[in-house]
């Protein structure tokens, strides 16, 4: 086995979901700053109107730029230690461990097509863990483990070296045919 880390970075792409949190985000900063803008030219002295105005336009594009990092989410992957941890990035700037999951727990790995879907669904799954970057997305894995005593799943993508490191890792895990 390899001593040495490897990582794995998923951007998730502008799709679905995503794209209309970020449509709703611009709404909401332009409702806000127009709302705030009505609202100083309403009750301030006329001389104000532009200094408010200013102070108005700063507050809105700090919420902007505090708030935006949270609509752009990579996930990454880390194969260390006999452990695969995912961690959610937002931003590329603030972390939130999701899980770990030492590997030679992993019961199941496989890729996710429409017998996995199906096996998947008639599974009493407590819990699972989404690290894709579209869930269309060409190959997507799922790993079968137990935590803290619930069944659950994990949803990834991976390029050939890491495949193979969790090969290396735990090669019972992996069922014939299931990967290519």
């Amino acid at each position: 086995m390899e001593s040495s880390a490897f990582e794995y970075i998923i951007k998730q792409k502008n799709e679905g979901g995503v794209i209309r949190n970020k449509v709703f985000a611009l709404i909401g900063y332009v409702f806000v700053f127009v709302t705030l803008a009505l609202v100083i030219v309403n009750l301030s002295a006329p001389l104000l109107h532009i200094p408010f105005l200013l102070l108005d336009l700063v507050f809105c594009a700090m919420v902007a730029f505090i708030s935006w990092r949270f609509l752009c989410v990579e996930f990454e992957i880390v194969i260390a230690g006999g452990e695969l941890t995912l961690t959610k990035l937002f931003g590329k700037s603030i972390r939130r461990r999701m899980t770990s999951i030492p590997i030679n727990s992993i019961s199941e790995i496989g890729i996710y097509d429409d017998a996995a879907y199906l096996k998947l669904c008639a599974s009493s799954l407590q819990k699972d863990y989404i690290a894709v970057s579209s869930m269309s997305a060409p190959t997507i894995y799922y790993a079968l483990f137990d935590e803290d005593k619930n069944r659950c799943v994990l949803y990834f993508e991976l390029d050939e070296r890491g495949m193979k490191r969790l090969k290396q890792e735990n090669p019972s895990a992996f069922r014939r045919g299931n990967i290519r």
